[in-house]
């Protein structure tokens, strides 16, 4: 903000804080693409550097269908890659007297995946998941998720955009492209013309 603004930015700024850190999930999703594609070029296999994961658990069940069970993220994973910004996802099942439970993997499907095998035999003991808006999908049969299971899922996060606060997830040597990005951005809002009659008619100057 203070690169935007040429020094140091008064209280009524226009441009503020909160509205900068709405940009965060953009530039974040900006440079871990890169970071993906990076790898691709360098090491020959697609992977983002673990400076951009945050791992959430304890992530609870609820029955969607039958043999289809869901969770919801805490935040949305910034899309990357075919499983769209969830590295991992494991399935734990609670053990008795508050003992730690087994854990399993999840298989990740791509949408085209999940659309070819709509239908088939499910296997037992196999978990298979997909993301849709916000929320994990599980596959199963034979366990019942929504009872004594929860997830642990591994996702590409940006943070919380609407609190300060939170942790940026993001490897130090990638910050100075996310700023470029952000810069460019709140400029063009701070330039932009702004219509004060709000009349309906297109302003003049914004033509």
């Amino acid at each position: 903000m203070r690169q935007v603004y040429g020094g140091i930015v008064s209280d009524d700024a226009m441009i503020t804080e909160l509205l900068a850190n709405q940009y965060l999930s953009q530039a974040i999703g900006m440079v871990a693409k890169a970071n993906y594609v990076e790898s691709i070029k360098i090491d020959g296999v697609g992977y983002i550097n673990s400076g951009f994961i945050k791992t959430y658990s304890g992530l609870s069940f609820t029955e969607e269908d039958i043999f289809t069970y869901k969770a919801t993220l805490p935040q949305v994973p910034v899309g990357i890659g075919q499983n769209e910004g969830i590295q991992s996802l494991r399935i734990k099942q609670d053990g008795m007297d508050g003992a730690t439970g087994k854990s399993v993997d999840g298989i990740p499907l791509s949408m085209n995946q999940l659309g070819i095998n709509r239908g088939r035999r499910l296997i037992p003991n196999r978990f298979e998941y997909w993301f849709e808006g916000g929320e994990v999908f599980v596959t199963t049969t034979g366990q019942d998720l929504s009872i004594g299971y929860t997830a642990i899922a591994r996702i590409v996060s940006g943070g919380d955009s609407t609190d300060l606060d939170s942790t940026l997830n993001v490897p130090d040597d990638y910050v100075p492209q996310m700023i470029e990005f952000m810069k460019a951005q709140l400029s063009y809002e701070l330039n932009r013309p702004q219509d004060v009659s709000n009349d309906g008619s297109d302003n003049n100057s914004m033509k």
